[in-house]
């Protein structure tokens, strides 16, 4: 984050998503430190090229077939 106002509006969303109890994403995460601060924030979830890259269908399938996708805590080392 590093626009004029972007961390209170990316808190301000993350808190908004936890008054209503709701699970939120945090998109376009590319560095640990990303992560971190944004877990910090409250967001739920994370996404972006810090936990893999985009792949194609036929990757994807693959991937699927062969177990290789496990739904994992985000970031449980990260302090809250």
């Amino acid at each position: 984050m590093n626009g004029r106002g972007e961390g209170e509006i990316v808190a301000a969303a993350a808190a908004l998503a936890d008054a209503l109890k709701l699970s939120s994403v945090a998109e376009g995460v590319e560095s640990a430190e990303q992560a971190a601060e944004l877990r910090a924030m409250g967001f739920t979830y994370g996404q972006g090229f810090y936990f893999g890259a985009p792949t194609d269908a036929q990757q994807t399938l693959k991937r699927l077939a062969g177990g290789r996708f496990i739904r994992r805590p985000w970031m449980p080392s990260l302090p809250r």
